[in-house]
């Protein structure tokens, strides 16, 4: 059970990043956006919006997780296991890209309270099948509402 719980969400997760940009944003936020402030506030400003964005990209690894049909808060149980399995429990700094192990878990527990109606695709009423091309390496899924 242990790699689905860890593995998963951490995929799903950074599918968010992708989905969002971050590494776009990021790189334009940090020439462009706060170009003019003061280089010694320009670290701690990049390093509270990646701090953000890993926030961002757990609610959404929730929300997608949720639509693929997992029950219960795996994202939030994914995140306490990898944090426990590699014994990394520490506090957010102000100069780290993660925020720490309290305020990321609590981030996502406020989500899931706050979301409490999180239904798979099933549960939206949406079915479908998926479909292989190992010529591509391509996992399609092709839904269907019903």
């Amino acid at each position: 059970m242990a790699p689905i719980r860890a593995g998963w969400p951490a995929l799903f997760h950074e599918i968010a990043h992708l989905k969002r940009k971050h590494n776009f944003l990021a790189s334009y936020y940090a020439h462009n956006t706060i170009r003019s402030t003061p280089k010694s506030k320009q670290d701690k400003l990049i390093y509270a919006q990646s701090r953000q964005q890993e926030l961002e990209a757990d609610r959404d690894a929730a929300l997608m997780m949720a639509r693929a049909g997992y029950q219960g808060r795996i994202c939030l149980d994914g995140l306490t296991f990898t944090h426990q399995s590699s014994g990394d429990g520490g506090a957010t700094e102000p100069l780290s890209t993660h925020p720490g192990y309290d305020g990321r878990t609590k981030a996502l527990t406020n989500y899931y309270k706050q979301n409490k109606g999180l239904r798979s695709a099933k549960e939206n009423g949406v079915v479908g099948t998926f479909d292989y091309d190992s010529g591509d390496n391509l996992l399609s899924y092709r839904p269907v509402k019903i």
